[in-house]
């Protein structure tokens, strides 16, 4: 008969040397859990997540009144911390939501976590397939000093454009006030007369 230790131990068995305990970024361990969330419950992951570390699993908390995915990369109170920790936690989340009632570390678990594990290797993300491409930079060419001098010109040419707008419409403010003044004494002018 085959003990609960060694369906733990056949599931941990999958990882490649050295591989289980290497820490993913805050970046992919988001993503990471937002497509196991996929894989395993067949849905978009509606929560909002939230990077934690620490000796913090990998599980739902509350955050300012709010439910939210509190994803630790690196769970350094667990015996085995980085990738086998984050999908061990998440596994064990899995299992609670699909297998109320059943204690938390039994053969099933032990097989869901193989799943996820097997899953997590299938796509590639011990490689860093999670990770953003970094765009490709293409370098541009130095300017000559003929497009340094044609860059100028534009510059210059706006500034004069700008300056004559501000001009015209200070010139515009100047007539408005001294129609006014020309209207006021005209007006004071007419009463002085009449009195």
């Amino acid at each position: 008969m085959v003990t609960i230790a060694e369906y733990y131990e056949r599931a941990n068995a999958q990882w490649p040397e050295g591989m289980s305990r290497k820490v993913p970024t805050a970046e992919e361990a988001e993503k990471a859990i937002r497509k196991l969330w996929r894989w395993a419950f067949g849905r978009t992951m509606t929560l909002p997540t939230r990077i934690t570390s620490g000796n913090r699993a990998t599980w739902i908390g509350h955050y300012r009144g709010h439910r939210t995915f509190r994803i630790n990369p690196d769970n350094v109170g667990v015996r085995h911390g980085g990738w086998s920790a984050l999908v061990h936690d998440f596994s064990h989340y899995v299992f609670m939501v699909k297998n109320r009632g059943k204690k938390p570390h039994c053969r099933e678990h032990a097989r869901l976590e193989a799943r996820a594990i097997r899953e997590v290797l299938k796509r590639g993300w011990l490689d860093g397939k999670l990770c953003k491409k970094p765009k490709l930079v293409v370098p541009t060419p130095e300017p000559t000093k003929l497009d340094k001098a044609r860059a100028e010109l534009v510059r210059v040419d706006e500034l004069i454009e700008r300056e004559e707008k501000r001009h015209a419409r200070n010139l515009k403010r100047l007539r408005t006030r001294r129609a006014k003044a020309k209207r006021s004494v005209s007006y004071h002018e007419r009463k002085t007369e009449a009195s």
